[in-house]
């Protein structure tokens, strides 16, 4: 069964699921396979998940762009300020202040968040973002995003 072409693989595939036999020569022999007789799986490529219905395949390549990386690192920060928001007892339309500490160092993750800035300003109602230590009296919450800690500081806007 290895030795098939994909061609082959496939036309006997569609065949077993259509409930018929298949014929196979080894060794000179011909062998006649029942559909009982085989399991028939799709399997995916490296870097693809693979799904398989009615004769109908489709692929999905799962490699992470460096862009979607970032939008992922963003999206996340986002959600934590979102938590930070409540957590911190601020009413959904309360305008607020951001200060995110622990990226010094770091060049990506910094570029990422000058990057998303405005999305997740956008996000959260924040007036404004910053790259730097909490504020006295602002509320803090620590993130751990991969290898990093990050302080997340909120404060509303009077």
């Amino acid at each position: 069964l290895k030795a098939m072409s994909a061609d082959v693989a496939r036309a006997n595939a569609i065949a077993v699921e259509a409930g018929q036999s298949f014929t196979l020569v080894v060794d000179d022999q011909t062998l006649t396979i029942a559909p009982d007789e085989v399991l028939v799986e799709t399997s995916s490529p490296e870097g693809y998940a693979v799904a398989e219905e009615n004769g109908i395949l489709a692929a999905l390549d799962t490699t992470l762009s460096a862009e979607l990386v970032a939008e992922g690192i963003a999206r996340e920060v986002v959600r934590y300020i979102q938590d930070a928001r409540k957590n911190a007892g601020l009413a959904i339309a309360d305008r607020i202040n951001v200060s995110i500490d622990g990226v010094a160092g770091d060049a990506t993750l910094e570029a990422t968040i000058e990057t998303w800035k405005e999305y997740m300003c956008a996000e959260t109602l924040a007036v404004e973002l910053v790259l730097a230590k909490p504020l006295a009296g602002a509320h803090v919450e620590t993130l751990e995003l991969d290898d990093k800690t990050l302080t997340i500081a909120i404060s509303k806007i009077a």
